[in-house]
């Protein structure tokens, strides 16, 4: 173990030396905390940890170190090349172990697939505190049961999706009913550095979401994939393909949000009677391909209402 002299460095230094040289143990909390009071007003202790540094966890930290780069994040992940990508990043702090994490922070989110979630419980259930705030955006995994395997009552559910990374997720939240508005301030913050947010009132519009704008993305992209497909298949180079897809949609999207039209009157304006777009409609309305996405989000939904159940 390395030593330091915890009064020759920063704040910031100081966590970093004892996170880095694995040395957080009991003596070294003891001596942050007594030196704590000498640090300058400006410094905060960092209060956001994710437990899971994946694809939604890591878009989400990417967009929240845009807008806050002073901050403390821990990052505890069970895979070292996960964590590798957050090596060398300013106050990001990864870790394979949650201990630093769950210390420093008061706001916890476990940004983990739903599958691991046995993992996860034995990992960090040991270590929360009464004041923690469990903040789940895990898919499925209801308040109530979440509750229940950790031994806790504070938690949030939320829900954004994979454009957090750029700052274009729309996030829903719901807090369990002991959780205060500034209970949840931090989960706020983190939550509109992704986009926008709204808090609701019902669970089960958590799991909705999770069916809409959760999976929504991948919807999108199933579409623009086939459209590509068509494309090449008519003429046109791959390269060329992808450009005029990802334009159409984008437009079409601004277009949708500039007019503030119902989406099915923007898409009649597009089409002529006997034209080539209704063409195309009319074949997919009579292969059912409306009722088949309504359908296909309704059993994600279902799938989210039945992982807890599992």
């Amino acid at each position: 173990m390395k030593s330091f002299n915890i009064l020759s460095r920063t704040p910031k230094m100081i966590v970093r030396a004892i996170h880095s040289n694995n040395c957080y143990n009991k003596k070294n909390i003891e001596e942050f905390n007594k030196y704590r009071s000498l640090f300058s007003e400006n410094y905060t202790c960092p209060t956001i940890a994710f437990i899971g540094g994946g694809k939604m966890g890591g878009s989400m930290i990417k967009s929240y170190v845009k807008h806050y780069p002073n901050d403390l994040i821990h990052v505890v992940d069970t895979d070292p090349v996960c964590l590798d990508k957050f090596n060398g990043i300013p106050n990001i702090l990864p870790s394979l172990d949650s201990s630093a994490a769950m210390y420093e922070a008061t706001t916890i989110f476990l940004a983990t697939k739903p599958q691991f979630i046995k993992e996860v419980v034995t990992q960090i259930k040991p270590l929360i505190r009464p004041e923690h705030i469990i903040v789940s955006i895990m898919a499925g995994i209801n308040i109530d049961s979440l509750s229940k395997m950790l031994g806790h009552r504070k938690i949030v559910r939320a829900m954004p999706n994979i454009t957090a990374q750029i700052g274009e997720s729309i996030s829903v939240y719901y807090p369990s009913t002991n959780i205060s508005s500034v209970d949840c301030q931090d989960t706020r913050r983190v939550l509109g550095a992704c986009g926008p947010y709204a808090e609701v009132y019902d669970e089960k519009s958590i799991d909705i979401s999770t069916a809409i704008s959760g999976g929504g993305p991948a919807y999108i992209y199933y579409m623009a994939e086939h459209m590509c497909k068509a494309a090449i298949d008519l003429g046109f180079e791959e390269d060329q393909a992808r450009c005029i897809v990802k334009h159409t949609l984008n437009g079409s999207v601004l277009l949708w949000d500039d007019a503030s039209l119902p989406a099915e009157t923007l898409r009649r304006d597009v089409m002529s009677p006997g034209g080539t777009t209704e063409e195309a409609i009319n074949y997919f309305d009579a292969q059912n391909l409306g009722f088949h996405i309504q359908e296909g989000i309704k059993k994600s939904y279902k799938r989210a209402v039945s992982i807890s159940k599992n």
